[in-house]
């Protein structure tokens, strides 16, 4: 077994807890030394904090709706039925994107 293969049946041992007990969507927001601004995203469930992507988010960051389309595609990929809330920085874009984002679903906190 090759480690990529190692690494996918760890994550596998993650999301079968997210189903079962539900997760955070962690995200983290940084500038890196060419003034991109990069976004983690990390999920938290009751195995503990599995690192999912970075992703390059400098178009990303002006508006409100550009962090909620961000987030909601996310959110997507980990299944809504699984995430109890999305924990991010308290910037007013972060702020306004996690009010559509609780709008269009209503079990998201």
């Amino acid at each position: 077994m090759n480690e990529v293969q190692k690494v996918e049946e760890w994550v596998e041992g993650h999301q079968s807890e997210w189903s079962k007990f539900g997760c955070s969507i962690m995200s983290d927001g940084w500038t890196d030394r060419k003034q991109r601004t990069l976004i983690n995203f990390l999920v938290n469930g009751a195995k503990g904090t599995v690192f999912m992507e970075s992703v390059d988010a400098s178009s990303y960051m002006k508006t409100g709706e550009k962090v909620f389309e961000l987030l909601d595609k996310f959110v997507e990929r980990i299944g809504e039925k699984n995430v109890v809330q999305i924990i991010t920085d308290n910037g007013s874009n972060f702020k306004s994107a996690g009010k559509m984002l609780m709008a269009k679903r209503k079990n998201l906190f």
